[in-house]
């Protein structure tokens, strides 16, 4: 599932993916773009841009220019997971 491998890939470069880090739910920001993070993702620009939309209107993300901040890393850890 592309939204899970890209949940996955923003808390890996936002440095939250294990939830037993002691900083593991606070905001991270991530300097990178859009197509950036397609391209970890391995997914399409467009794809990328569906799914950080809906992320960002769900509150999981806020998006800047060249770079987004992770703003809960529980709720997109529970997204990598399958959930």
């Amino acid at each position: 599932d592309a939204s899970a491998r890209c949940a996955a890939v923003l808390l890996r470069l936002a440095g939250r993916r294990l939830a037993s880090e002691p900083e593991a739910n606070l905001p991270s920001e991530i300097p990178a773009t859009q197509a950036e993070l397609a391209m970890n993702c391995n997914v399409s620009r467009k794809t990328i841009s569906r799914i950080v939309g809906e992320f960002s209107r769900a509150g999981l993300l806020s998006i800047g220019y060249k770079w987004l901040t992770v703003q809960d890393p529980a709720r997109l850890r529970h997204i990598a997971e399958g959930g």
